[in-house]
């Protein structure tokens, strides 16, 4: 015997039945009857089941529509978000393009039916498939990140549909979908190490004031790329730096803002850097001005774009005639390593300095020995003239 509930007479939700070796929900409306859930897992089933029957007051008839439907809503509500201002336009635009040229003509037949129609199945074995041999605007192959991108977005759009009440069926389950990159897609390259001699000899072929800085700044202070762009003269006090901004990926500057909450710290700051910052806030006559969260102006050290460091130093470190990858990244696995061979700091000291809840990171990515150890921190970043003199040829081996 099925036992229903009714929803406004308009469709009929029955309780959790096994079927084909899946649990299932069934609801109809009039004779024809539709599958509303289907899980081998029965207390996942019986959860949905009670979240359906918490909808009252809602039609499920009412609340159907059209995949090609939900798709251009969502794309409605992101260009709605840019002309709020709730979002940038840069930030909406790969969104958009994710679901014109990767989501869209991947659905199939799908496409014209309803979005609870759409099958986990279909995501997993046909959609996902399509996905990794499909190609970008310039004719390549999609990147990993853009492959892992374009299913976040398909998750937020399904988020929203659920924001909007719209019945999404399976679809829900794509939502617990964890990426996996095909072989295709996965990219293996040895670490990036350099060593503190080519750091001298980088700096040392810099001519520009404010670059010299930032370089120093990267070294001694071991800060992520998104904070030393972001510094303002207004946090440093007493040669100790309060590590309180950051910015996003697309250059905006986020006032109190940083990637977690042990990225807030204050990192002590070397004397011949204190002395560079001091010399920089004087000859810095048009500094780029920011405001905090309450609206007090701020004074950025640097007007460069983080998006520009990488080929700079990488085309400095060339003429240099020194091995370089990356931007500021060799600078902060270097500062640690120098940091914690120096023996000088605790554990929890050393994970406090560079804005870390724990070591796995440094122990998987940055750990290197330097073999070492100095009297005090001022010591770790010198090197002596024929250290100096090594630098350029460190790699060469």
């Amino acid at each position: 015997m099925v036992i229903c509930v009714t929803h406004r007479l308009r469709m009929k939700i029955t309780k959790v039945q096994k079927n084909e070796g899946k649990y299932k929900i069934y609801g109809w409306i009039g004779k024809t009857r539709k599958t509303l859930f289907s899980h081998k897992n029965k207390k996942i089933a019986e959860k949905e089941y009670k979240i359906l029957l918490s909808r009252n007051s809602e039609s499920f008839a009412d609340n159907r529509i059209k995949l090609n439907k939900g798709l251009d809503l969502y794309i409605d509500k992101l260009n709605q978000d840019v002309s709020l201002g709730v979002l940038k336009e840069e930030s909406a635009s790969p969104y958009i393009q994710h679901i014109r040229h990767f989501i869209k003509p991947y659905i199939g037949d799908f496409l014209t039916k309803y979005i609870d129609d759409y099958t986990y199945n279909h995501f997993t074995e046909n959609y996902l498939k399509s996905l990794a041999t499909a190609k970008s605007n310039k004719n390549k192959p999609l990147s990993g990140k853009t492959y892992q991108d374009v299913i976040s977005t398909f998750k937020r759009m399904i988020k929203y549909w659920e924001q909007k009440n719209f019945y999404v069926g399976e679809c829900k389950r794509i939502l617990d979908y964890r990426a996996v990159l095909p072989a295709s897609k996965k990219i293996y390259k040895t670490e990036f190490e350099t060593t503190k001699q080519d750091v001298y000899v980088l700096i040392n072929s810099e001519k520009n004031f404010a670059w010299q800085l930032m370089y120093w700044l990267a070294l001694t202070t071991g800060a992520r790329t998104n904070e030393i762009v972001a510094a303002c003269f207004e946090d440093f006090n007493d040669q100790k730096w309060l590590v309180s901004h950051s910015v996003d990926n697309q250059n905006n500057f986020c006032a109190n803002s940083v990637k977690t909450n042990t990225s807030h710290r204050v990192i002590p700051i070397q004397d011949n850097v204190w002395s560079l910052i001091l010399t920089w806030k004087r000859l810095n006559l048009y500094p780029l001005l920011a405001k905090d969260i309450d609206g007090n102006k701020l004074t950025r050290l640097f007007k460069v774009q983080k998006t520009s460091i990488k080929k700079h130093t990488e085309r400095l470190a060339a003429k240099a005639g020194i091995k370089w990858q990356g931007g500021l990244s060799p600078f902060r696995k270097l500062s640690s390593s120098l940091v914690k061979d120096s023996n000088k700091l605790t554990d929890k000291e050393f994970m406090k300095w560079f804005g870390w809840n724990n070591t796995k990171t440094f122990e998987k990515h940055y750990y290197r020995r330097t073999k070492k150890n100095t009297e005090n921190l001022q010591e770790v970043f010198k090197v002596s003239k024929e250290d100096l003199q090594l630098g350029g040829k460190t790699n060469d081996k």
